[in-house]
């Protein structure tokens, strides 16, 4: 039933299907995902690279939505490949990434351009995915970000791609005051004992 839906005529039957298959694991689904990649509805697009990447299917299929028309999708679809690599390098503890995949890195640089708060927010959450100096330098720029979702979603990149030297980085942002309500929130939760007494003597001046 739910491959079925997946073909179906309602978009939204559509998306539901694909993800219903993420979350169950459906792996003999797998050769139905792909043709949902090429869907005239951006929310089908998203939802098969969803499904692309729980099912751990062909996620190189997803180079070709890295010039999708919607930034949404181009976010995920560089997500996907930076996930892809950081697992073919066998780097899961916080290192630098010495593979990485420069094309979807540049898509995301990109991204975190766009006039649409969205995309940027999505270009930065898929740069956690990266352990390239490229991508800290792209988030930390993203602290200045004029809208508060952004300045969260860069914060919280920099402590995932470098967990000790982002955290630092955040902190220190926080420290220098300005608009960091964000990065004081991430620092907070990675490290309440470190990032403490800055957000204490932070508020006191505000005060």
């Amino acid at each position: 039933a739910l491959i079925r839906g997946v073909r179906d005529e309602d978009p939204e039957v559509r998306a539901t299907a694909l993800r219903s298959l993420a979350r169950a694991e459906a792996f003999s689904a797998s050769d139905v995902i792909p043709e949902r990649l090429s869907d005239p509805v951006p929310e089908v697009r998203l939802a098969a690279l969803d499904a692309l990447g729980a099912l751990r299917a062909d996620r190189s299929r997803a180079r070709e939505l890295l010039t999708d028309p919607d930034g949404l999708v181009r976010a995920r679809a560089a997500g996907l490949l930076l996930e892809d690599a950081r697992g073919r390098s066998g780097d899961a503890d916080g290192g630098v990434d010495v593979e990485g995949d420069a094309e979807a890195e540049a898509a995301l640089a990109r991204l975190t351009r766009s006039p649409h708060p969205d995309a940027r927010t999505a270009a930065y959450r898929a740069l956690a995915s990266s352990r390239s100096a490229e991508a800290m330098s792209l988030a930390r720029k993203g602290l200045t970000d004029a809208t508060p979702s952004v300045r969260a979603e860069a914060a919280r990149t920099m402590t995932e791609v470098d967990p000790i030297a982002g955290l630092e980085e955040v902190i220190a942002a926080v420290d220098r005051g300005g608009d960091v309500l964000e990065a004081a929130g991430e620092a907070m939760a990675r490290a309440p004992e470190r990032c403490g007494p800055v957000v204490r003597r932070l508020a006191e001046s505000e005060a």
